[in-house]
């Protein structure tokens, strides 16, 4: 519509929700008016997990390996501001992200997702999240696979996030006798989470290898939850 505006809307008419609403993707406005820099306003993809990064309609297998997955902590769609930027030579790359993300209560997972699919009794929080990417030889892409069959290139990356829960819509918590208790024996409330990711890409005459470890910790805000995954209210997940 404009010259360094762009935007994206996507829906998902696969998964209803409550009320049988569809699900919301992609809702964001872009400005691309900055050299090497874009900017996200409103629901976009939080910036951990290469594998989440990555679009689906480039990967090589059917369904998202399990460092992708948003069941099992990685953050989904957050609503708010991200950046995307790259320095001039290209070989470094930057993302960052701040905004709202609900966590979806179940012991047996670390469930995050959009607060534009709100269900009713899921923590409305916040989450921040950053990744740098370094491209030792020239930048490539995250798609998986190497139809062109170029010459050898890879990409190393970090990323890290943290939750925190916003002290609101505590549907499965209460105080007893001046201490916070969980009253359902399958859900909980989140207090606060947090993950780092060490992720690559290597492409190059054909091959396409993607690598991904990713450790993810959670701590509910009663710490008599021992069921699922929690044990003593907490839990950590390791991905790869």
């Amino acid at each position: 519509m404009t010259k360094n505006w762009e935007g994206k809307i996507q829906v998902d008419f696969g998964k209803s929700l409550d009320a049988d609403e569809v699900a919301v993707k992609d809702a964001y406005m872009q400005y691309i008016g900055w050299t090497n820099h874009k900017v996200f306003i409103g629901n976009s993809k939080a910036v951990f997990s290469r594998e989440f990064l990555t679009s689906s309609k480039r990967q090589q297998t059917v369904e998202r390996w399990f460092v992708g997955q948003h069941n099992f902590g990685s953050p989904d769609r957050m609503l708010g501001f991200r950046i995307d930027g790259n320095t001039d030579s290209k070989r470094f790359e930057y993302k960052f992200n701040v905004g709202g993300e609900s966590f979806d209560p179940d012991n047996k997972r670390m469930d995050f997702d959009t607060p534009v699919n709100d269900a009713g009794d899921w923590n409305l929080g916040w989450v921040g999240a950053g990744r740098l990417t370094y491209y030792p030889r020239e930048p490539i892409q995250r798609d998986q696979g190497d139809f062109k069959r170029g010459s050898f290139n890879y990409a190393l990356e970090a990323a890290a996030f943290y939750w925190t829960h916003n002290d609101n819509d505590l549907a499965y918590t209460e105080e007893v006798d001046g201490v916070q208790v969980c009253n359902n024996t399958t859900k909980c409330d989140l207090d606060k989470a947090n993950g780092w990711e060490l992720s690559g890409g290597f492409r190059g005459r054909g091959l396409s290898i993607d690598l991904e470890y990713n450790q993810v910790a959670g701590e509910m805000i009663a710490n008599n939850v021992d069921s699922g995954m929690y044990a003593n209210g907490e839990t950590t997940i390791k991905k790869w």
